[in-house]
C-alpha cells in the first residue's frame, strides 16, 4: 500500500511539473519580449527626439531665409526707387546703386537656394515621419499578435 501511495505521489509529481515548465518557458519568453519592446521603444523615442530637433532646426532655418529674402525684397524696390528716380535725369542706375543691385541680385539667389533647400529638407522629415509611422504601425500590430498568441496559449 505505501509503495502504491509513492508511486501515485511520483507520477502527481511529474504531473505537476510539466505544467509548472511549461509556465516558466512561457513567463520567461514573455519576459524576454518585453525586454526587447522596451528597448526598441527606448530607441523610437531617442529617434523622435531627433526629428524634433532637426524640425525646429529647420523651422530655425526657414524663418532665417524668409527674414532674409524679405530683406533682399526690400533692398531691390529701394533700388528700383532710386533708378526710377534716375531715369528722368540719367540713363541707368548710379554706378553705387549698381554695385548694391548686383550685389542684391546675387544674395539674392543664394537665398533663393538656401529656401529650396529648406524645402528639400521639410519634405525629407515629412518622408521620415511617415516611415516611422509605418513602423510603428507594425510593431504596435506584431505587439498585439505576440499578446494574443500569449492568451491563446
Amino acid at each position: 500500500m505505501t509503495v502504491d501511495l509513492l508511486t501515485r505521489l511520483e507520477k502527481s509529481m511529474e504531473a505537476y511539473d510539466e505544467p509548472v515548465k511549461w509556465l516558466e518557458r512561457l513567463i520567461t519568453t514573455t519576459e524576454k519580449r518585453e525586454k526587447k519592446h522596451i528597448n526598441e521603444l527606448a530607441t523610437l523615442e531617442a529617434q523622435r527626439a531627433e526629428e524634433v530637433r532637426i524640425a525646429k532646426e529647420l523651422r530655425g532655418k526657414i524663418a532665417e531665409a524668409k527674414t532674409a529674402e524679405e530683406d533682399l525684397r526690400r533692398k531691390v524696390s529701394e533700388i528700383e526707387g532710386v533708378a526710377k528716380k534716375n531715369e528722368k535725369g540719367r540713363v541707368g542706375l548710379p554706378s553705387f546703386a549698381r554695385r548694391d543691385n548686383r550685389r542684391v541680385e546675387v544674395a539674392f539667389g543664394e537665398e533663393s537656394e538656401r529656401i529650396r533647400d529648406v524645402g528639400i529638407a521639410n519634405g525629407e522629415v515629412t518622408k521620415v515621419r511617415f516611415a516611422r509611422a509605418a513602423v510603428d504601425e507594425r510593431q504596435n500590430q506584431r505587439i498585439r499578435r505576440t499578446q494574443t498568441d500569449c492568451r491563446v496559449s
